[in-house]
């Protein structure tokens, strides 16, 4: 099987997630009351709410495990003047707000009508001088009916976080709420009007073998990042459980409008609502660095993506990025490279998710989904506007995926590398292996055009072990069947040369007439409708010259959704740039550094008519050295990249070629480069090329890239015709490395970002 489905336990669970998911506190305990309010007289022992102590701070300094502090109605600030200064709370203590003064039960109080805000308001008008965090958890301790409003932190920026500056805690994250390995329970609260550069509301980070830290009720409004995470930003390993939330009005500057997620952080949301949020990417949850979390009636609509890249639910960079949801509504989906959602019972864009019952399911593992538990959940899809998490958390299928979450500490992933078939053919003493249509020849043993082969895959098989090339007279090529070990109708071994465009008398590639003898191969299967998504899959230092390349359709998953025509990468096989690894629950795994991109060349071909979800004609990733030369693209469509989409430190070098009337439904309409690739076209034109949304002729992406920014240069070639929403000729969505030289296009085509 080409695709296989796994769920690797990592490590041994984490301690307690669902008995602390549902609020257990150890200050059950019997331990003292202290009272807090800041009308009562200076002085005060903080025994009575006559004697009540004036702030917070001194109430925690008192306070011992299993106590409880009460505040009364106000506003109260960590410090008068110090923006460094927070609140910062102990562990097994709890901490709770709304209460009038006088309250003898903590049922007495009424949050709503008796506001108690924690503020980093210091700033006399000037928000940039206010806290920069207004409260530092700790575990197992309680804050419960406040609201935390006004924090501002700034840092210089640092997209690029390793886990070792993450390690380090010295960051300005976390503007109302920083949890740096602690599992605080959260209740009842809101998180308003808070900036900083990643949680604009909250920053967690997961501590190895302990709790996570809990919301319930907690609302998050109007909270902002400069980088990540406008309401929350989870890091290295986080798994947060958020029940009863709602994240309206937050916003980033980069990536996570209401939510982000790296480093293998995978939150559980239950009856949550994520609108009105809004970023550059991931205008509602992100999710990076091989995170998956678990969404249980959640609904996500109405954010969005000034890029236009994952209003709704974004997977973006890292291996397997992998969430689950289960009676959910999320009105837009995005998918990066071979991510994807394992869905059930939801609302979603279709061709964006797997069924879960098809994702999950492997025989003798305790917790597992089995068809029993598969059953709808009773509440119809989304949010419920009243407190239902904790009877979501009962129903079979959502406890059965919590289980299994906290046992494996979020690890979900969807692996399936492709290993293409074993070549068991004897190798023949030839420096060409003879290919055409159709022959009468008794013997077809490909060592003359008298004896050539009719079976194009089996001369490409054949060459690949006798280190011949494969020389292919004019006609139509297509597969005779559909096998199972096979992703393409043709599958390319390293070395391999696939010369087409011969009349059949040739001894010589030089006497070749191509463009009188064409030499096509398609996707189609020779009888009926049914085609391979690819029409060729790549290999190392493989050569495609004089081939008419066509009728690829890849519209499935992961590496079945990108390069119609060619797919120039080692189909599902993980890679991570520069030397980074893996992460679980914040430790670190494999390094997954080799590059898993072929180096090919591409000559003297055309690319027509073939489709994919990304790059239409050709999908290269993961350091894949593509030189092409003399080449057309005609009449290729994509999501992404209507003829060519190069990702993840790519090097691309067009010569001489042609991208006419190519078409992208979003961005790229001849092509796409993204995520640090090198893209270099000379002497080449586009034109009549189109995208519904950004860069016509050719978009660009850097995303924040580990391996340098995007880099594209087009010299002495020219841009005609081509349309877009904006950059008609070239889009540069974030400010990567664009050059122009000597090249012809249309004044006011390009689109570069302000500096």
């Amino acid at each position: 099987m080409h695709r296989r489905q796994a769920i690797r336990a990592i490590s041994a669970a984490c301690a307690g997630i669902v008995a602390h998911s549902w609020g257990a506190h150890a200050a059950s305990l019997p331990g003292k009351l202290w009272y807090v309010d800041q009308r009562a007289a200076p002085g005060g022992d903080g025994k009575t709410w006559r004697t009540a102590f004036q702030s917070p701070r001194d109430a925690l300094a008192a306070a011992s495990a299993g106590d409880e502090i009460w505040v009364a109605h106000g506003t109260y600030h960590p410090h008068p003047d110090d923006a460094t200064q927070s609140f910062t709370l102990k562990a097994d203590v709890a901490l709770y707000g709304g209460f009038a003064g006088g309250e003898t039960a903590r049922d007495q109080r009424d949050y709503a009508q008796h506001v108690t805000t924690l503020s980093g308001d210091i700033g006399n008008g000037d928000r940039t001088r206010n806290t920069h965090t207004i409260v530092m958890g700790a575990d197992r301790a309680v804050l419960d009916g406040f609201t935390i409003a006004h924090a501002y932190g700034a840092d210089k920026p640092r997209l690029h976080l390793t886990p070792d500056d993450i390690l380090k805690g010295d960051m300005v994250v976390g503007g109302g709420m920083r949890n740096f390995m602690t599992s605080p329970v959260v209740r009842n609260c809101i998180f308003r009007n808070n900036f900083s550069p990643k949680g604009g509301a909250v920053y967690n980070v997961h501590k190895p073998g302990a709790e996570q830290a809990t919301f319930t009720n907690v609302e998050f409004v109007d909270n902002e990042a400069s980088q990540r995470g406008g309401a929350v930003s989870n890091d290295l390993g986080a798994m947060p459980v958020f029940i009863d939330c709602r994240f309206v009005g937050n916003r980033s500057q980069d990536k996570g409008g209401a939510i982000y997620n790296d480093f293998a952080s995978t939150p559980l949301l239950f009856n949550v609502l994520v609108t009105g949020n809004e970023a550059t990417t991931a205008g509602g949850i992100g999710n990076d660095g091989g995170s998956s979390p678990l969404l249980a009636n959640v609904t996500i609509v109405g954010n969005k993506a000034t890029s236009g890249l994952g209003a709704g639910l974004y997977q973006g960079t890292g291996a397997n990025n992998n969430p689950i949801i289960v009676n959910c509504s999320i009105d837009d989906v995005y998918n990066w490279h071979e991510d994807i959602v394992a869905a059930l019972g939801s609302h979603v864009p279709a061709g964006q998710t797997l069924p879960l019952a098809d994702f999950l399911p492997i025989s003798n593992l305790d917790g597992q989904v089995r068809a029993a538990d598969l059953a709808p959940l009773p509440t119809g899809v989304g949010y419920q506007p009243r407190p239902y998490g904790a009877q979501l958390l009962k129903a079979p299928v959502v406890a059965t995926l919590v289980q299994f979450y906290s046992r494996n500490e979020g690890v979900v992933e969807y692996r399936g590398e492709y290993t293409r078939p074993v070549v068991t053919r004897d190798a023949v003493a030839a420096k060409v292996i003879h290919v055409v249509p159709a022959s009468a020849s008794a013997t077809q043993d490909g060592l003359s055009w008298a004896t050539a082969l009719t079976d194009l895959q089996a001369a490409i098989d054949l060459a690949s072990v006798s280190k011949a090339a494969v020389w292919v007279k004019a006609g139509r090529y297509h597969p005779a069947r559909r096998d199972a070990d096979r992703i393409a109708a043709f599958t390319l071994y390293d070395g391999v040369e696939v010369y087409g465009g011969f009349a059949g008398t040739e001894t010589d590639v030089a006497q070749r007439r191509r463009d009188a003898a064409p030499t096509v191969l398609s996707a189609k299967l020779a009888a009926g409708d049914d085609r391979y998504p690819h029409v060729v899959y790549g290999a190392n230092q493989a050569v495609l010259d004089g081939l008419t390349i066509r009728d690829g359709n890849a519209v499935g998953f992961t590496y079945n959704g990108k390069g119609g025509g060619l797919l120039a990468y080692h189909a599902g096989k993980t890679y991570l740039p520069n030397g980074l690894k893996a992460y679980r629950a914040g430790r670190a795994l494999e390094s997954y550094s080799d590059p898993v991109g072929f180096t090919m060349t591409v000559r003297n071909c055309r690319f027509e008519r073939n489709e994919a979800l990304e790059g239409g004609a050709i999908y290269a990733f993961g350091k894949a050295v593509l030189t092409i030369v003399d080449t057309t693209f005609d009449g290729n469509r994509a999501i992404y990249g209507g003829a060519v989409l190069d990702r993840e430190g790519v090097t691309a070098t067009h010569r001489r070629s042609a991208f006419l009337r190519n078409a992208a439904t979003h961005d790229g309409g001849g092509a796409y480069a993204d995520y640090g690739s090198l893209v270099t076209f000379r002497d080449t034109r586009f034109q009549a090329n189109a995208a519904r949304r950004n860069g016509g002729a050719i978009y660009m992406i850097s995303r924040a890239s580990q391996v340098g920014a995007t880099n594209v240069t087009v010299t002495n070639s020219e841009l005609r015709g081509n349309t877009a929403a904006a950059g008609a000729s070239i889009y540069d969505l974030d400010g990567g490395t664009l050059s122009v030289v000597d090249t012809h296009y249309p004044s006011g085509s390009i689109h570069q970002p302000k500096s």
